[in-house]
C-alpha cells in the first residue's frame, strides 16, 4: 500500500508541467512585471520632417513614384546611421560601407537631392 501511495506521487510529479516562474495553473495572461521592459531607445516619429518635404517638393517636380520609393528607402537607411546635416560624416559614412560601388553611388545621388535642397556644403 507504502509502496502505490509513493508510485502514484511520482506519477502525479512526472505528470506535472514545468512553467517559468509566475505561470502558475490557470494563469492565462502575463503578469505585468513581464510586459514591463525598459525600452532601449526612443521610438521615432517616422520621417522626418525635412526628409518629408524633400520628398513631398520632388513629388511636386515630378519625380516617378518608384523613384521617390527608392530615394527615401536610401535617405532613410543615411539618416539611421549619420546625421544627415553633416556632410563630411555622411561621406565618409559612405566610403566606409562594405557594399557595392553601384549602392553606393545610389546613395550618393539620393544625398544629393537632400545637399540641393536645403542648400548644404
Amino acid at each position: 500500500m507504502l509502496a502505490q501511495k509513493v508510485f502514484e506521487q511520482e506519477l502525479r510529479k512526472a505528470k506535472q508541467v514545468v512553467r517559468p516562474p509566475g505561470f502558475g495553473p490557470g494563469l492565462t495572461a502575463w503578469k505585468a512585471d513581464v510586459l514591463n521592459q525598459a525600452r532601449l531607445r526612443p521610438l521615432r516619429g517616422g520621417l522626418r520632417t525635412n526628409i518629408l518635404n524633400l520628398l513631398i517638393n520632388l513629388q511636386a517636380q515630378g519625380l516617378a513614384e518608384s523613384t521617390l520609393k527608392e530615394l527615401s528607402a536610401r535617405i532613410k537607411f543615411l539618416d539611421n546611421h549619420v546625421d544627415l546635416d553633416n556632410s563630411q560624416a555622411v561621406n565618409t559614412f559612405i566610403s566606409d560601407l562594405k557594399v557595392s560601388p553601384a549602392y553606393k553611388h545610389n546613395l550618393v545621388k539620393a544625398y544629393a537631392y537632400y545637399i540641393r535642397a536645403y542648400d548644404l556644403e
